[in-house]
């Protein structure tokens, strides 16, 4: 367990401290990042950069179509595959609170690294460094970013103001989630004020703008969505042969949750995805009374209170079963 405060001033020091320590930071987010994970990490490589420090953000790849606009003349950005390691790196963690959410071909680097940083808005026991600012009930790992930046005095450019409020924004569902706090409308305002961000494209780019394969998934969402307990609980999957029918990847299946989640009398969402034979990841959001962080953190996941996730290797057809057998004796029904 902890020891050691991560909300604080003293916190935001220790990670500076050792990022300004560093030869180079790799920033690394979680696989399938999402446009938190994005501009998070993109942003504060740039932040980095900008202050005349060496720094790369790792293996964002592959990309959301909605978020993707991110990531052009990016030249932090570099692929996980391939990636080589130098003395006196130091892997920064951002919106990413383990070793088993990073990409694949950067897990031994990040097990490995003799120099560790985080800065998350998940829940986490335990780090194996004191470098660390986590505030669990943030809006989103962005906001923290951006204070860590206000601490060190970092320049804002319109590319990293941008990169900020596309993790803000997609992170509070524009701001209407729950963890949207006067400190996170404070920092909106000094992006949209400094930063010059434009908010209509990233509107369109984030939530209006669709591909024909997203349209035809969707379509496939709604024909397997299943409700129990008199409606309270949705669940609706894709399987590998979804995506293979629309030549698509779980980047193309981003907030799929939400198309159950948004059902009226729905109280928990579940969707199940599944790309290749034998691994399946659970997204799950929860409007009141239980915890979606700890419903999937007994599927060795975990996330926030009203949203979370967690990787299985077993099949679709396992994991749904599985997941009815917990949830449904909650609301009285059996499996």
């Amino acid at each position: 367990m902890n020891t050691f405060d991560t909300t604080g001033p003293e916190a935001i020091g220790r990670v500076l401290a050792a990022l300004n320590a560093a030869r180079r930071v790799v920033v690394v987010a979680h696989e399938h990042p999402d446009g938190d994970a994005l501009g998070s990490a993109l942003a504060l490589a740039a932040f980095l950069r900008g202050a005349g420090r060496d720094a790369v953000a790792a293996g964002v790849e592959p990309l959301p179509d909605s978020i993707a606009f991110l990531a052009k003349d990016a030249p932090e950005l570099v692929p996980a595959e391939g990636f080589v390691s130098r003395e006196g790196d130091l892997v920064c963690l951002v919106d990413c609170n383990a070793v088993k959410r990073v990409p694949p071909p950067l897990r031994p680097l990040v097990a490995a690294a003799p120099a560790l940083a985080c800065i998350d808005h998940h829940i986490a026991d335990d780090y194996s460094t004191e470098a660390v600012y986590a505030i669990p009930d943030a809006s989103s790992t962005a906001e923290l970013v951006w204070n860590v930046a206000q601490a060190a005095g970092w320049p804002l450019t319109r590319r990293i103001a941008e990169a900020l409020w596309t993790g803000i924004v997609t992170d509070t569902g524009r701001f209407s989630y729950p963890s949207t706090r006067p400190s996170t409308l404070r920092c909106a305002a000094d992006l949209l004020e400094r930063g010059g961000v434009r908010t209509s494209p990233i509107a369109d780019e984030c939530f209006h703008l669709v591909s024909t394969r997203r349209l035809r998934l969707e379509e496939r969402l709604i024909r397997s969505l299943e409700l129990h307990a008199g409606g309270r609980i949705a669940i609706a999957s894709l399987g590998p042969e979804d995506y293979a029918a629309e030549s698509a990847t779980p980047a193309d299946t981003e907030n799929f949750v939400n198309v159950p989640r948004f059902l009226r009398g729905v109280e928990v969402a579940v969707f199940l995805y599944s790309h290749r034979p034998g691994r399946t990841n659970i997204s799950m959001r929860t409007v009141s009374g239980l915890s979606a962080a700890e419903f999937c953190a007994g599927f060795g996941g975990g996330g926030h209170e009203r949203a979370a996730g967690a990787a299985l290797t077993r099949p679709i057809e396992k994991v749904r079963a599985k997941v009815l057998a917990k949830l449904l004796p909650l609301y009285g029904e059996t499996p």
